[in-house]
């Protein structure tokens, strides 16, 4: 009975030790920023109406036209697009509340009406064809290539537009729902 109670001693000491060996020398500068010098949390570096994000990477930067996961993953936070796709790849409304053909090659889309961006502007079909051609012809667009059956976008009214494509664009949704309207 000693015997366990020396072994369960001694493996409670050797992990605690570890553990803080490990913290020192993988999070000094992490620790040290919340933890003061004498082990108390410190109010220093914490700003008053400030949200600070703690990731597993820097975010490389907030271009809507990016098409790397990490950084799309969290610009989903700011932008959104006209479709969604579900869990099996279905689209789903997003700012654009329906769609359908109007022949082979023209879809026009519908606007959600009253959607407002960050700054109070509400978004109109302009806004989305400015998006689309961003998208299209941006130099260093990511996601052109998914958007090279769109022939050409217009503008009916505030809240309905039509893409026309190259030729029957069965994907067009799913090709859509990568661009992230500004």
């Amino acid at each position: 009975m000693l015997n366990k109670i020396l072994k369960i001693g001694f493996y409670t000491i050797f992990v605690s030790a570890f553990l803080f060996v490990s913290g020192k020398l993988f999070f000094a500068g992490v620790l040290d920023d919340i933890f003061g010098d004498d082990g108390v949390v410190s109010e220093q570096g914490f700003e008053k109406d400030v949200l600070r994000l703690v990731l597993p990477e820097d975010l490389v930067s907030v271009e809507p036209t990016l098409a790397d996961p990490a950084t799309r993953q969290r610009l989903l936070n700011v932008y959104e697009s006209m479709v969604k796709l579900d869990g099996d790849l279905n689209p789903t409304p997003a700012l654009a509340v329906n769609w359908g053909l109007i022949d082979d090659l023209t879809w026009e889309f519908r606007l959600r009406p009253n959607v407002k961006f960050h700054d109070g502007s509400f978004l109109d079909s302009r806004d989305v064809e400015a998006s689309l051609e961003r998208a299209m012809y941006f130099e260093k667009s990511e996601i052109a290539g998914f958007l090279n059956t769109i022939k050409n976008v217009e503008v009916f009214s505030d809240t309905i537009l039509r893409i026309e494509t190259y030729e029957p664009d069965p994907l067009l949704l799913q090709r859509i729902a990568m661009v992230l309207v500004f």
